[in-house]
């Protein structure tokens, strides 16, 4: 009996640190904001003012042409990414040197939507194109990043069908180690966007980040006691 309790153990802890694994990849990163219109205005300055057009922005706003523009905006809009995608986007970044409005999962229902998306997406890759080499080791960074959490992950689950004691120290530091990270980013992006745009753009994380490393812990925890228990039956 001990012994079938350990092998459904092995099954079930594996298939945890898998779903666990799936959680930390696919879960969103949301980028709101509290005032598109705002955001959006200031945005179509920014872009004209560094692309040396600063007065044909003014001659913009002042025709109301602008305003025209902006008033069909939501007012509010949410734009949310995964881990996974970011990895997708940074190996497009590499191949083609910038994203288009769709790469990024800008909005375009509306013709407000799409003008603002593309100024967006302007703003974006000019700024990527100002800090490219930073940008590129960035990049590189971010996929040994992903490369390594996928890593730790395959020997936790293999040390786990090899009935390998500690086997989830390396999921459970990498899954921690994600989490601390995406949760400084956050908080980093949105010091940014609050100083190169404005104070209404906010960058936050999916509580199923937190649920990943709970799951990784509690399965590690678990694998832990049941191994050493049927460990202690075989002597």
């Amino acid at each position: 009996m001990k012994k079938i309790t350990y092998l459904v153990t092995k099954i079930v802890v594996s298939l945890a640190f898998a779903f666990s694994l799936l959680l930390l990849l696919t879960s969103s990163i949301n980028m709101k904001s509290n005032n598109n219109r705002l955001y959006a205005k200031q945005l179509i300055t920014n872009v004209a003012n560094d692309a040396g057009f600063g007065n044909l922005s003014s001659l913009f706003a002042s025709s109301g042409l602008e305003d025209e523009m902006l008033s069909h905006l939501p007012k509010k809009s949410e734009v949310s990414i995964t881990p996974l995608e970011v990895y997708n986007l940074s190996s497009t970044y590499k191949k083609q040197g910038k994203f288009s409005s769709k790469d990024l999962k800008l909005p375009s229902k509306t013709s407000g939507e799409k003008f603002i998306s593309k100024y967006i997406t302007v703003g974006i890759n000019a700024g990527l194109k100002r800090n490219n080499e930073d940008v590129k080791n960035a990049l590189n960074l971010y996929q040994l990043v992903y490369y390594g959490l996928l890593l730790c992950f395959a020997i936790s689950i293999i040390l786990v069908l090899l009935g390998k004691r500690f086997a989830g120290i390396t999921a459970v530091l990498s899954s921690a180690g994600m989490l601390v990270g995406l949760l400084f980013a956050s908080e980093k992006a949105t010091t940014i966007l609050d100083e190169i745009l404005y104070s209404g753009m906010k960058v936050t994380i999916s509580p199923n980040f937190l649920t990943a490393v709970i799951v990784v812990v509690i399965a590690s925890i678990v694998w832990e006691v049941v191994c050493h228990n049927y460990r202690k039956t075989q002597r």
